[in-house]
Order: C-alpha cells, then structure tokens, then sequence
C-alpha cells in the first residue's frame, strides 16, 4: 500500500490552485518562446523529461504497470491521447499566432465543457449554483480580457490560434473527466507513468516529422532549462497534484479552478515581463474566487472523495 496524501476538500483546492499556478505559467513561457521552440518539439522532450522524473519516482510500483493498462487500457489511451499528446501539442500551436491571454480565456471554458462530459459519462449531477459560479467567474475573466473596458469584447476576433486553444480546451476537459474514471488499485504514479509512456511513443512520429521537414528545436542552455522546467513543473508535479484532486472532489469541481490559469498567467507576464498590475486584474480576481467559491461549496456530495 502507498501512503495516502489528506483527502480533505481543501486539501484538494489547495492542490489545484497550485496546478493552475504552474499551468498559468506554461502558457506565458509557451507564447514567449514560440519563434524558437516548435511546438510539437517542446511537447516532445516536455513529456520525455515528465517521465523520466515520474518513471524514477514510479519505481517501486514498475511491476504494475502492465496489469494497470490491461485493468483500465482505454482510459490511460484515451487519456495519454487527449490529455497529454493532444493538449500540449494544441496549446503549443495555437500560442504560435493567439496571445497568452487569449489562450488562458479560452482554457477557462473548461468549467463549461466538464459538467456536460461528466454528466453522460460519470452520472455527475450540475446545479442552479455551480452555473451561478460559472456565470461569475466568467465574468470576472471578461474584465481581465477586456482590461475592464467591455465595448473590447466586440475587438476579440478569432484568429487559427483561437480556433486551436478551443481544441485544446476540449482535449483537456475530456482528460479531466477520464481521470476520475481511474482505476483506484493503480497507484497516481504508475498511472501518470503509463499515460506519459503512450503520449511519449504518440508524439514520436510527428517530433520527427516535424523535425525533418518543418523545422528542429535548437539545442542551447535556454531550451535545456525552458524543458525541464515545462517538464518537471507544470507537466509532472502539477499532473501529480490536479490527478489527486480530481480523486477527491470530482471533475466538476477540479474544472472551476480553470479560471484562476488566466490570473495566474498575468501574475507570470508582470513578474517576467515586467507588465504592470492594473484595477481590472484585481476586480476580475475578485469575482473568480467568489465565483469559485460558490462552485465548489455548492454541493457537498459533489466534494466528498
């Protein structure tokens, strides 16, 4: 048996608000790298480094990992294709020609996605509460994206960026409603081993295509640092952390912390690229978390583990 991590519900928020600050971070580092790094490339060697510190952690739980694909093959299939392969390969791209912002607004619909997914798959209920929470935080987004001025949302134009993050968003909200779906014998670690194993062999043969024909990731000490950090931080810890929340209070729940990606990824752009705080960011702020909080207190059968 490993030893079990607290299951208490804000345990669990506590986990996924650090998720969302390391996600926050891959996209500022994603877009601000994009006329260097190809992005099936940085997806590549992003997973190769995830799994050689997960597959080192993992172990002592190596013998489970062929029974734990034949228990649960077509969730860790599914999951490697979408959640991990897909995802970051889309994210990637779409950062190419779509702002970092833009991209986070548009991962802040996961919320929207997950309840529908995980109603006709996992039988989740989704009520009056949660869409007040919903409603909320979505505004408080719209404040962030239009800088407080909202005759700005009639600008936004969707660009093949736009397009691609809203694939993304859909790749990864199908993720976040197969890991509740998880065998619970496999250990985090064998399953976070398997998935990142598939998605690594998955991403092979477009790394190389890619390479060969598009163009190849220049080997320096800035994309050694930017895929380890991509790797071990918003890819293998934050994996580890967002797969035991979701464990604890379900996709529904996990997916409303979506909206704190786009705050935390200003957070990154004004300590990196020295962008300022303003008003809005505050007032937008403050409107996620109360939406948040309704979300996530709505039910209490939805928070147990």
């Amino acid at each position: 048996m490993h030893k079990r991590l607290p299951e208490r519900p804000v345990f669990a928020c506590l986990l996924l608000v650090i998720s969302t600050m390391m996600w926050g971070s891959n996209i500022t580092i994603g877009r601000g790298v994009h006329e260097d790094f190809p992005p099936i490339a940085l997806t590549f060697w992003r997973n190769c480094a995830a799994l050689i510190l997960i597959g080192l952690i993992a172990r002592h739980h190596w013998h489970d990992i062929i029974p734990a694909l034949q228990r649960q093959k077509w969730v860790v299939l599914l999951g490697s294709l979408f959640g991990i392969a897909a995802f970051n390969c889309l994210l990637y791209t779409a950062v190419q020609s779509t702002t970092a912002i833009n991209a986070a607004l548009s991962l802040s619909l996961t919320p929207a996605i997950i309840p529908a997914l995980a109603f006709f798959i996992l039988k989740e209920p989704f009520n009056v509460r949660q869409c007040f929470g919903l409603a909320l935080s979505f505004i408080g987004i719209s404040i962030i994206i239009t800088r407080g001025n909202w005759a700005a949302i009639w600008e936004i134009t969707l660009s093949a960026g736009d397009i691609l993050m809203l694939a993304a968003t859909v790749a990864w909200s199908i993720y976040s409603v197969l890991v509740k779906k998880r065998d619970k014998q496999t250990h985090p670690f064998t399953f976070l081993t398997i998935v990142l194993t598939i998605a690594v062999v998955l991403l092979f043969p477009a790394y190389l295509f890619e390479s060969l024909f598009i163009r190849t990731m220049p080997i320096t000490e800035t994309s050694v640092y930017v895929v380890l950090y991509v790797g071990f931080f918003p890819t293998a810890l934050a994996l580890i952390l967002f797969n035991k929340a979701v464990d604890i209070v379900g996709p529904n729940i996990a997916g409303y912390f979506q909206h704190l990606v786009p705050i935390f990824a200003a957070l990154w752009a004004i300590i990196f690229l020295d962008e300022t705080l303003q008003v809005y960011h505050g007032l937008g702020g403050l409107l996620i978390s109360v939406g948040l909080y309704s979300a996530t207190t709505a039910s209490k059968s939805n928070m147990a583990p």
